[in-house]
């Protein structure tokens, strides 16, 4: 197999500890993702409770397009996002990218300009986290500088652009992984604290990508008690 012919930054690799964010069994039922966590429990993911409340909008769509249509756009997106992940994955991690197939291209090519011009100083990829206190896990897609200040990056895909009141999710989900990083880090001794999230998404029918950031405690707070709001909702009626 070739290679991916665009020029490839190299990113600089932090020296991260990863022995307090250990690897998590994943379970799905009935559509519904959740982690063990060492104590045998199964914690939901974010994103499960996230889906478990649908926007209005949201619901407007799947009545007008149908059930099969929905489900169908639901994994051609699943599909189209796991192929973006996996390319960010190698990239940032300095690994020579093959010939990309015409999706995981298209999107790629979009984001990697964001990501040359203000990612740096990658300390994880697609790290495992939970944390009992809220009782929830995750996966964060990347954990690194982002215009010189610790980040959760957190990548998407969309068929068209989204305007920011349609995302309320997307700055829930990562300010989360935020605190979750916060607290693993802090209970073993680090005190690292991420302050910064930035949701960068790829949109199909468009030449660039959107590029969100939120920075500061006091917003990423604002986000997580939305979240428990929703987190209790979801405990209460699952």
């Amino acid at each position: 197999m070739g290679r991916y012919i665009m020029e490839q930054k190299k990113f600089g690799q932090c020296k991260f500890d990863r022995q307090y964010f250990p690897v998590l069994e994943k379970f799905e039922e009935n559509g519904r993702r959740f982690y063990k966590v060492h104590n045998g429990l199964y914690l939901p993911s974010v994103t499960t409770v996230l889906d478990y409340h649908k926007s209005d909008g949201l619901k407007e769509w799947e009545k007008r397009v149908g059930p099969e249509e929905a489900e169908r756009e639901r994994k051609a997106a699943a599909y189209r996002g796991s192929l973006l992940h996996a390319t960010i994955e190698a990239y940032t991690s300095n690994i020579e990218l093959p010939i990309l197939k015409p999706h995981a291209k298209l999107f790629f090519d979009q984001v990697k300009g964001v990501v040359d011009d203000n990612v740096d100083l990658i300390c994880a990829n697609e790290l495992p986290l939970h944390d009992m206190y809220y009782g929830v896990a995750g996966t964060c897609d990347l954990i690194a500088n982002y215009d010189g200040r610790l980040s959760v990056i957190d990548f998407k895909t969309s068929k068209n652009y989204k305007k920011e009141d349609w995302i309320t999710n997307y700055f829930e989900q990562a300010s989360m992984y935020a605190v979750l990083f916060n607290n693993t880090s802090y209970a073993g001794g680090k005190g690292i604290t991420i302050d910064q999230i930035v949701i960068i998404i790829a949109v199909e029918h468009g030449g660039t990508p959107q590029t969100f950031v939120r920075t500061g405690i006091r917003e990423i707070t604002a986000h997580v008690m939305n979240f428990q709001h929703k987190l209790r909702q979801f405990t209460i009626r699952k």
